[in-house]
């Protein structure tokens, strides 16, 4: 079995993961501004998913996309991760480049969603890396006005 977590996922989970990683994958063809457009637009049960749950699914949906040739980056985890937690109180998308360019990160932008000030959308190695990058432009995806 690829993937078998302890503790079952909720069953509208991969299906609205998969939903989100086909409709981010228009990043490589339009403006940011628009892909968030179009997936805060998609619409299913009004569910709120455990963030774990969330983090453990759009990994793996990000590793098997990887291995079938799609877009597999910061950017697409990021409006996955961001589009499945909306809503919530403290829920920040943030866009940035690397302040100290190094031979790993010269010029890269890095994307990445915290929920209350923590780094949700990361790989648990990549978290670190988001302290060298500088916020280029940040939304405010928690629904507080």
């Amino acid at each position: 079995m690829l993937f078998a977590p302890k503790d079952p996922l909720h069953p509208l989970l991969p299906p609205a993961a998969i939903l989100l990683l086909i409709k981010s994958q228009a990043v490589k063809k339009t403006t940011l501004p628009d892909v968030l457009r179009t997936i805060n637009e998609t619409r299913w049960p009004d569910k709120r998913f455990a963030v774990e749950e969330v983090q453990k699914t759009v990994g793996l949906v990000c590793r098997i996309a990887g291995r079938l040739g799609l877009l597999n980056s910061c950017i697409v985890r990021t409006l996955m991760t961001a589009r499945l937690l909306k809503g919530r109180s403290g829920l920040m998308l943030h866009i940035g480049v690397h302040k100290v360019p190094s031979v790993h990160h010269q010029g890269i932008g890095h994307a990445w969603v915290e929920l209350e000030g923590k780094n949700v959308s990361d790989f648990p190695w990549e978290v670190s890396y988001t302290r060298d990058v500088q916020i280029v432009r940040s939304f405010d995806l928690s629904g507080e006005k």
